[in-house]
């Protein structure tokens, strides 16, 4: 069962919740009495991710999701042998990585095992020919990219969380870096998986380039959240190290034309690596730090990043210079430059989450070029009725069918206890602006908890089949329960 203390309560109940002390036994003779822990301070550091909700109630003291404990294999023998446990007494586990999520995915909400994944962080062999790395799942994105380009390649996947996620936080949400319009999602960088089963069994997805074998069991994985299985071992995709790199700025005389733009330079056959394309309201800050500040509320931002062979970058940067100008756009220098040197930083969120009653959150989204402006004006409008007190967004991520947004806004709350209803409010809102527009409601956070209560809004036909696959591969329902709306 789920535990729920406020901090003070946890820590006066001492140095452990109470725990089944056979469940702790076997558990401990599979990972070493070192690997499993069962201290208030432990649980309380896997009670939460970073969703919004969730940073308050941190800060309010409030803990309504402690695990019983949080174990850490260190091999996929060890994987198997504590789901085989928790089978056989029905206790969820629920895997954790960097625990940088903000959609819920880690939390505990029917109790049970953290199986924190952070040991298994072998980098396990480099085909250089082949052009393919296999990883545990465990280790931290950076590390990975690190170990790539020691050797003179890359991974092509740059989340804004690469510093704290990782190789099997990134599949497990179907996460997508920044860089995604050249090498792809997370589903074009994996080519093959190992996965523990609910009931402790192995399945290892063969590794080639594609095959007509059946349905792509990769892809039934890559997504899931934890609700299927565990991930465990991963081979990947990987490149060698760009000879150039080439950044282009643009003011747009509207959204919609940074819109079309993108559209138009996929449609001709290049892939910048970056295009990111900021509303009039979110590129403000930019636009004033860099001497633009005239043309602030009079046009959209948009950036892009040719990279790779010298020629070849040249040649993108002119089709990209070419279909900018044709819609109206004016060059910016520097637009690009100045996001890659502050793409970690997230003061707009940590502002809204530290003043008193103060929410927010960044909601990505997609949808097809035909409807991505319209779903961008239905969100901000969605939001605004509900009494936000800022809202503006951007797409991050385009592709030659449409792309995806973020829509970020803050709000105050009318006291500390309304904070949570004001947050779900606001969320509903902006998650039927989205559906009423036919766009998605995630595009690479997941579902988790947080998007849970719409996803069955967004695919109703097809989640009931989500849900039958569900009860095949986990019919005691351990796995990460509560996730992806199952």
């Amino acid at each position: 069962m789920t535990t729920a203390l406020s901090l003070d309560a946890a820590l006066a109940r001492g140095a452990a919740i109470q725990v089944d002390p056979i469940l702790l036994t076997q558990l401990e003779a599979v990972v070493g009495k070192r690997n499993v822990a069962t201290s208030v301070a432990d649980l309380i550091c896997y009670s939460h991710d970073i969703m919004p909700p969730a940073f308050k109630w941190v800060r309010r003291d409030d803990l309504p999701y402690l695990p019983q404990m949080v174990v850490f294999p260190g091999s996929t023998r060890d994987v198997q042998e504590i789901v085989k446990i928790a089978n056989y007494n029905r206790i969820p586990v629920i895997p954790a990585g960097g625990t940088s999520g903000t959609i819920g995915g880690i939390l505990a909400v029917k109790g049970g095992i953290i199986i924190d994944m952070k040991r298994m962080n072998r980098f396990i062999e480099l085909d250089e020919y082949s052009l393919i790395a296999t990883v545990q799942t465990g280790m931290l994105g950076q590390d990975y990219e690190d170990r790539l380009n020691m050797r003179g390649y890359i991974g092509g996947h740059y989340p804004q969380s690469i510093r704290c996620s990782t190789v099997g936080g990134w599949i497990a949400p179907r996460g997508v870096g920044t860089f995604s319009s050249k090498y792809g999602k997370i589903e074009d960088i994996v080519q093959s998986l190992e996965i523990v089963l609910a009931d402790g069994s192995v399945a290892r997805t063969k590794n080639y380039p594609r095959a007509s074998c059946g349905p792509d069991m990769d892809q039934v994985f890559i997504g899931s959240e934890g609700t299927l299985g565990i991930i465990t071992e991963a081979t990947l995709r990987v490149w060698p190290t760009p000879a150039k790199r080439t950044w282009i700025g643009y003011g747009m005389p509207t959204f919609e034309a940074g819109v079309h733009a993108c559209r138009d330079i996929l449609a001709s056959g290049l892939s910048p690596a970056v295009m990111r394309l900021y509303d009039e309201v979110e590129v403000a800050h930019a636009y004033k730090e860099l001497g633009y500040g005239e043309f602030v509320g009079k046009e959209s931002g948009l950036y892009f990043a040719c990279e790779g062979r010298d020629d070849l970058v040249d040649l993108e940067a002119k089709v990209v210079h070419e279909a900018c100008k044709a819609l109206g756009g004016i060059e910016r220098p520097g637009l690009g430059e100045r996001w890659w040197s502050k793409r970690y930083d997230t003061a707009y969120l940590k502002k809204a989450y530290m003043l008193p009653n103060g929410i927010g959150d960044a909601i990505e989204c997609a949808s097809t070029y035909k409807n991505l402006t319209a779903m961008h004006d239905a969100m901000v409008a969605a939001i605004k009725e509900q009494g936000a007190h800022e809202v503006f967004g951007h797409g991050s991520h385009f592709y030659p069918t449409g792309g995806n947004l973020y829509i970020i806004w803050s709000a105050f709350a009318e006291s500390e206890t309304a904070i949570e209803s004001t947050y779900w409010r606001i969320m509903d809102a902006a998650m039927k602006a989205v559906i009423s527009v036919d766009g998605t409601i995630g595009h690479h956070h997941g579902i988790g908890v947080n998007k849970g209560p719409w996803i069955h809004l967004d695919a109703p036909t097809m989640w009931p089949v989500v849900q039958k696959i569900k009860d095949a591969l986990d019919p005691y329902g351990i796995m990460n329960p509560g996730k992806l709306g199952l």
